[in-house]
């Protein structure tokens, strides 16, 4: 039974519990991103603009697509009053999500950021995707990611110099990836992510993903461990593996104590590999409690991680 808005806000309130951990005071310097994985994630030209059209003028919401080589980015861009402002990227979650896309957008909009989010580029994790697809997807999609970044770049409503990432669940995987091939980037959000992708992938209570678990071995003729051993040789689009191209002090990590889609050890082996960066860890809730009944009703992750791209921002120009 659906729930009212009234009975999501009593249950988040009175579920709501978190604990804040700090960088370390030292946090380790991201080092140089090797040539074969700035090759990997390389834009094919420079993006060019096929369409930015508006949607709904009062709001200043607008809909774009670009042209990348032969990828072909879409994205919805809400801008608030006054230019140039500081620019923040939404990655899409899993199933889309395009209505709590909006939402964070409108939330961060509101606090003075131009939001773009973007749109996914296929179906994910389609039972027709073998471990190499899955990894073909993942780079396409930071592909376009970093095409919206550089085309936001020249637009007068964007500070060049003041853009952010933020993502929640699979955005929250892609966000990583983008800090570590995007190094000036201000400040990355990562929110209900997680690293190993192969162990996670294994895991995970995600129904999608069990299903397309089970194709691979009624298709395939594999058992879980040898699909766990090609994703390990196909999968190298994963934010644990590319942290320590990532700055410690730049991420905010947020995770879920009751969390089953990205289990506890995967969060904990993201921010162990990221060298333990400021970490919100939301007690008593799962997954899709944080994503939605706490993001929606209470606004806590949003606020978080505000403050902490307020403060990226403003020590941008000193580093």
């Amino acid at each position: 039974m659906r729930r009212s808005p009234a009975a999501l806000l009593f249950a988040a309130l009175s579920l709501v519990g978190c604990s804040t951990y700090q960088a370390p005071a030292h946090p380790r310097p991201a080092l140089p991103l090797p040539a074969e994985f700035a090759e990997r994630y390389r834009l094919p030209e420079p993006p060019r603009e096929d369409y930015l059209v508006p949607l709904d003028p009062a709001r200043r919401l607008w809909r774009g697509r670009l042209t990348c080589g032969t990828e072909h980015p879409e994205f919805h861009l809400l801008l608030p009053p006054g230019e140039p402002r500081p620019f923040l990227l939404c990655m899409p979650i899993l199933a889309g999500g395009g209505d709590l896309m909006h939402w964070v957008a409108q939330f961060m909009a509101g606090r003075g950021y131009a939001v773009a989010w973007s749109a996914r580029v296929e179906s994910a994790m389609h039972p027709d995707h073998d471990t190499r697809a899955v990894e073909r997807l993942l780079r396409r999609s930071v592909v376009h990611n970093r095409a919206i970044l550089a085309w936001a770049r020249t637009q007068p409503f964007c500070r060049a110099d003041q853009q952010a990432v933020l993502g929640i669940s699979t955005g929250g995987i892609l966000a990583g990836t983008m800090m570590a091939v995007e190094p000036q980037l201000c400040g990355g959000v990562l929110i209900l992510a997680g690293g190993d992708l192969p162990d996670l992938l294994e895991h995970t209570a995600e129904g999608r993903i069990a299903r397309w678990r089970a194709h691979r071995r009624a298709v395939d003729d594999l058992t879980d461990a040898q699909i766990g051993a090609r994703l390990r040789v196909d999968l190298t689009s994963d934010p644990a593996r590319l942290a320590p191209y990532i700055p410690t002090r730049r991420t905010l990590l947020v995770s879920a104590a009751w969390d089953d889609v990205v289990p506890r050890r995967n969060q904990d082996i993201l921010w162990e590999a990221l060298g333990r960066p400021q970490r919100l860890q939301l007690l008593a809730l799962g997954h899709y409690t944080a994503a939605i009944d706490v993001i929606l009703p209470t606004q806590v992750i949003l606020r978080h991680a505000d403050a902490f791209l307020r403060e990226r921002l403003r020590r941008a120009a000193t580093e």
